[in-house]
């Protein structure tokens, strides 16, 4: 039962992070054509017992949210609705004592049938009679294609005052790629992962990684509430949860969390950045990972992080000509904590050599190309060439290419240092897409040639990236199905993709 009540899940593969089959997820299971006018068929099942629900209302939205045609299921739960014409469009799924849902939107081409199966939850999900063993709980959450090499975290997220369960929240875990005998000399290299909560509260991460601390905490950023940061590690057949072992005799660990309200996160930490030799270090930037919460060291290399909640703090340093630097902190709930005054020193970066120049043809784009190709021919996203949008004509800047991707929403902005505002079509959506709204608006991740750069909130994507330079762009509006490596907290509201020349 824990498992399948799950709005994601995800497991840790040598491929990296990958959704798994969960709540609000459609599955397409035929696709057929030609067909008389435009038309998406399906099944709606509970999931947890995969029992048909039968009397649900399942409406057709276009792009704007508008409801177009509205069908009621059967007895086996099957149902059928036509589109006017093709174009985006979405599915919701009504009941009573089920959860509203509401899926990804999808295309549908001119003469084509799609067919769904949609998985909803009840509201109050049946009891098991016997409790599942560890076989069916690792199956249930991560799928029998699982080898159980690695351990398997689970828990249930809840309100700290009413203890009710959280939907919708992210679970957040970070860890050094880099083996930590080699932290001196080469430096953090840091990796993370995330899943969400269904609509009870439930969670699962299938694989994390062993032999390396792992900080982990739940958060809901829309409404700034975070947990307290745990720092885990799976080695010796256990687990060190902070300083203190336990025993593992199957590969399952039980993590709940419980949400502490922004205003009660008042945790301190100051300190000074130095470099090796002892000298301050002026304009450092600090920021306690997992967080949105970072500072600036003063001119004498002496900074202060404030608003932070209790437990294993991760803090990184980064200083132009030194190496990244990372330090675990342990706070107490409301402490004002001071570092010593060698606890963050940052290493010098290698000595540069005076610039060799090398004159040869550009370097091609056809390996990176190659891995835009691939993800074009496997997901779902809307992805489009340099020699696709030039056919297209009227192309004059970065935001007349965005206009011609599946899922954006591109408004006029309030002057000209943001001209335009460009966010995911899942803004003010139901089902549970509340993660990386900001006053109402989902403003998808950025990244460019693979390397994150913010999101739509944070940057001018028409002013920083020029159209001159770009050479291929791809858009995934949905975590479900979305490449592993460009998932991340704030995923949720789509990532976009830019390639350049």
């Amino acid at each position: 039962m824990v498992a399948r009540v799950l709005t994601s899940l995800w497991s840790q593969k040598s491929t990296g992070w990958k959704p798994a089959v969960g709540l609000a997820v459609s599955i397409v299971f035929g696709i057929l054509s030609p067909v008389d006018g435009q038309i998406v068929r399906g099944q709606v099942a509970d999931s947890i017992t995969d029992a048909p629900i039968p009397g649900a209302a399942v409406s057709m939205l276009n792009e704007s949210g508008t409801v177009i045609e509205q069908t009621i299921t059967d007895m086996e739960g099957l149902f059928l609705v036509r589109a006017p014409q093709a174009g985006m469009y979405s599915l919701r799924v009504e009941a009573d004592a089920i959860r509203t849902s509401e899926f990804p939107p999808f295309a549908l081409a001119g003469e084509q049938m799609l067919g769904f199966k949609l998985l909803v939850a009840s509201t109050s999900p049946p009891a098991l009679n016997v409790d599942p063993t560890v076989e069916q709980l690792l199956d249930n959450a991560c799928g029998t294609d699982f080898d159980g090499n690695q351990p398997v975290i689970l828990g249930r997220v809840t309100q700290d005052e009413s203890n009710a369960p959280v939907d919708g929240a992210e679970v957040v875990m970070s860890w050094s790629a880099v083996p930590e005998f080699l932290h001196a000399r080469v430096g953090y290299e840091n990796a993370a992962g995330a899943a969400l909560t269904g609509s009870s509260g439930f969670y699962a991460i299938c694989g994390a990684p062993t032999a390396t601390s792992i900080v982990i905490h739940a958060e809901v950023t829309s409404q700034g509430r975070l947990s307290e940061f745990l720092t885990l590690r799976f080695e010796n057949n256990g687990v060190f949860v902070g300083d203190s072992f336990h025993v593992m005799t199957h590969p399952i660990w039980r993590q709940d969390f419980s949400l502490i309200p922004g205003s009660e996160l008042t945790g301190t930490i100051r300190g000074t950045v130095h470099d090796t030799t002892g000298a301050r270090l002026a304009n450092a930037r600090v920021t306690a990972l997992g967080t949105n919460i970072q500072t600036r060291a003063n001119v004498l290399g002496d900074f202060e992080l404030t608003g932070l909640p209790p437990g294993t703090i991760r803090i990184a340093v980064e200083q132009v000509g030194h190496r990244p630097y990372q330090t675990d902190v342990h706070l107490k709930a409301g402490e004002q904590l001071t570092l010593g005054p060698n606890t963050v020193a940052l290493a010098n970066a290698p000595i540069e050599l005076d610039p060799i120049v090398v004159e040869t043809d550009r370097p091609d784009r056809r390996r990176e190309l190659a891995e835009f190709e691939k993800r074009r021919e496997t997901t779902s996203g809307s992805f489009l060439t340099r020699e696709e949008w030039e056919s297209m004509g009227a192309v004059d800047e970065t935001v007349d290419v965005l206009r011609r991707l599946r899922g954006l929403r591109i408004n006029p902005g309030p002057n000209m240092t943001q001209p335009w505002i460009i966010t995911s079509t899942r803004s003010g959506g139901r089902g549970g897409f509340t993660s990386g709204l900001t006053g109402g608006q989902c403003f998808p991740l950025v990244f460019l040639d693979n390397r994150y750069l913010g999101s739509t909130g944070q940057i001018s994507v028409d002013r920083e990236i020029r159209l001159l330079d770009l050479e291929a762009v791809e858009f995934h509006t949905s975590t479900a199905g979305m490449p592993a490596e460009l998932n991340r907290p704030g995923a949720v509201c789509g990532v976009l993709v830019f390639w350049t020349r």
